[in-house]
């Protein structure tokens, strides 16, 4: 007789790696299961839709959310054993599918194909996944007539999970806030307040912590209990479990899954996702998101891959920004790139040193990564792509060499 339960080990995910090295997460049988059925309900798939999978089913969208849909209920299957833009609608028609799933990047990926036919001649009515940009959010159901986009929030790892069901424009999901306090000891997700200058999350006097009201910005935590919908394994690893998790949140003695995702919630408790908490920076005293400046970056140069990063400067408080922009075949005009974001972005905002490199190295997941970026840093000497420099001056991005190197370094040009 089998001994297994459904809080038995399924599988091992590990996570994307977008900014570290990847760590495997834990998933059991009662999750494959309950985050399958969520989705299939919240969204309204049947066991007459045809849904088109050509995500990694090594990740967490498509290995499990995926899946599951056919494992467990009995959803007809499209897999595609490798992405490819040009063929994603044409697939679509082919195999009479109603359902696709996404990430941010695919979707990005596909508004930068020529316009063809085939665009709106697909039978697909929903897409749900996660990480689409508000920026392209209406540009995307507009060009390729998806009736709805179901964006999802949540992580492998994570408890944190929230849906966009009502496919509100841009939202990556909603917390129920017409009785703040009776929803936070039903509901199990929260956004908590995080000091701006430090990270630190903010507490009261008591020592537990704040919640954000409509229009702020926090960090989205789960709250951590034994049923299996909101228990949280964690990694395999022990210490990066141990890091991912608060206590005192809202009762002393309780505990919560850490997200490390700053979203904003308006008036009705739609979020909207803003940027990850290691992933803002902080120049000339106020903080940066990279999230918004590569939104801006990527609409100048029509869809581009593109990173930002901070860069940390000899003598200077803060890091500067840093944009890496893939650009093959030597398309981007730099003047033009300067007065777009002098336009769109606050002063402190726009990137002071651009990168222009063939391509960007993509997780299984199609995220950027920004690893190995971030450690060349801007030194021309150890750097064979372009680099440029913003002049304040001039106005305009002008070619970085080791004697502007040097000058900026040692502080005899002021920033």
């Amino acid at each position: 007789m089998s001994k297994q339960t459904m809080n038995d080990k399924l599988y091992y995910i590990f996570t994307s790696g977008t900014t570290g090295l990847p760590k495997a997460a834990v998933i059991r049988h009662h999750r494959y299961i309950w985050i399958g059925m969520i989705l299939r309900n919240l969204f309204n798939i049947s066991d007459n839709d045809i849904l088109y999978l050509t995500l990694p089913l090594y990740h967490n969208n498509a290995g499990t959310i995926g899946s599951c849909q056919s494992v467990i209920f009995g959803t007809s299957i499209v897999i595609r054993d490798k992405f490819s833009a040009s063929a994603f609608w044409d697939d679509c028609v082919k195999y009479n599918c109603t359902v696709a799933m996404y990430i941010g990047e695919l979707c990005r990926y596909l508004l930068a194909q020529p316009r063809k036919p085939v665009d709106t001649q697909h039978k697909v009515r929903l897409m749900f996944g996660n990480g689409l940009r508000q920026e392209i959010w209406s540009d995307f159901k507009n060009r390729f007539n998806v009736k709805q986009v179901g964006e999802v929030y949540g992580s492998t790892e994570g408890n944190a999970n929230v849906a966009n069901y009502d496919f509100k424009e841009g939202s990556c999901g909603i917390i129920p806030c017409c009785v703040p306090y009776i929803c936070r000891m039903v509901f199990p997700v929260y956004v908590i307040k995080v000091d701006p200058h430090t990270g630190e999350h903010v507490r009261d006097r008591n020592g537990l912590c704040k919640f954000v009201k409509a229009g702020e910005i926090g960090e989205i935590v789960g709250k951590i209990r034994a049923d299996a919908g909101q228990s949280y394994p964690g990694y395999v690893n022990d210490e990066a479990t141990k890091k991912k998790i608060i206590t005192n949140v809202l009762r002393h003695g309780d505990s919560a899954f850490l997200s490390g995702d700053l979203v904003e919630m308006d008036d009705y408790g739609y979020l909207y996702f803003r940027d990850r908490t290691g992933d803002t920076f902080r120049w000339k005293g106020e903080n940066v998101s990279t999230n918004e400046v590569e939104a801006v970056i990527q609409k100048v140069v029509k869809l581009s891959d593109c990173v930002v990063f901070g860069v940390s400067i000899q003598n200077c408080d803060g890091k500067a920004g840093m944009a890496v922009i893939a650009d093959p075949n030597q398309t981007i005009n730099m003047d033009y790139l300067y007065e777009e974001c002098h336009k769109r972005l606050p002063i402190f905002a726009i990137p002071l040193f651009v990168r222009i490199t063939s391509q960007i190295e993509l997780t299984g997941s199609f995220k950027l990564s920004k690893t190995s970026l971030e450690k060349d840093g801007f030194d021309p000497s150890k750097i064979k792509d372009r680099i440029y420099f913003l002049d304040r001056k001039m106005q305009t991005y002008v070619p970085m060499d080791y004697q502007l190197y040097e000058d900026v370094q040692s502080g005899r040009l002021m920033l």
